[in-house]
């Protein structure tokens, strides 16, 4: 429901956000939502709930994959990777790596053949460009708003 007083009942939009349960006069939206879940439909993710396991501390959760909330570490920093994603990392820092080092060391041969294919190049995107402008133009609606239509229509010019 959008809020209490509401008697439209929608679907929630992921079954492991909802718990649902039995209505009573001192429940509240956010009572059948999942730990972590909160607010319309149990979609947004709740903010400093008390940590169970500690007495002075708080847990945030942040929407992950699937629309399903999760509590964020203690770890500050942008980046959370496990092993799995860090090696995944490594392998394109690595291959990005060796394509800079092929090209800086064919760097000679690549300007070279630049500059002996740069009028096809320039012709080819001047080509392109005039086929999009031509397609912009095209695509538009050129048709007389309507409240001239009475003017076009049944006038050619308009009278004074």
């Amino acid at each position: 429901r959008r809020n209490q007083n509401s008697k439209a009942v929608f679907e929630c939009l992921n079954s492991e956000a909802c718990k649902g349960g039995s209505y009573n006069e001192s429940s509240s939206a956010d009572d059948f939502c999942s730990k972590g879940h909160e607010g319309p439909l149990c979609a947004v993710c709740s903010r400093n709930v008390p940590d169970p396991k500690s007495d002075d501390s708080h847990i945030n959760y942040y929407m992950g994959s699937g629309f399903v909330c999760q509590p964020c570490s203690g770890r500050r920093g942008f980046l959370k990777l496990d092993s799995a994603d860090s090696i995944k990392l490594l392998v394109i820092f690595l291959i990005l790596l060796l394509v800079l080092a092929v090209a800086f060391k064919k760097r000679k041969a690549i300007i070279d053949w630049m500059d002996h294919h740069a009028e096809k190049y320039n012709n080819g995107m001047t080509s392109m460009s005039i086929l999009a402008i031509t397609y912009q133009v095209s695509a538009g609606n050129f048709t007389t708003p309507p409240s001239h239509h009475h003017i076009t229509r049944s006038h050619p010019y308009p009278t004074p």
